[in-house]
């Protein structure tokens, strides 16, 4: 649960950094890593969550199979809250 939340909130200062600098929001991980980019890597752990982003800059959870949240799909990290348990990383 912390490292999903730690990596959700790295991308999100990716995408805001990325928004800086050219003027709009990334829409594809390839945009935020590598060479000249943002991150290094493409922060997730598919065991049990994987991290996308929305054409308008959000950044999505999805919980893996097998994780309490998995039925929820991906839900925007900073805006979803799951009823009794918090934030959507909350569910992996």
């Amino acid at each position: 649960m912390a490292a999903c939340k730690a990596n959700a909130a790295s991308v999100e200062t990716a995408v805001q950094g990325f928004d800086t600098v050219h003027g709009y929001w990334p829409t594809s991980p390839n945009q935020l890593v590598g060479p000249g980019g943002e991150l290094e890597g493409w922060p997730d752990n598919p065991r049990y969550y994987s991290i996308s982003l929305g054409a308008d800059g959000t950044v999505d959870v999805a919980p893996a199979p097998g994780t309490l949240g998995h039925a929820l799909g991906p839900q925007n990290y900073d805006t979803y809250t799951v009823p009794g348990v918090g934030n959507i990383c909350a569910t992996v």
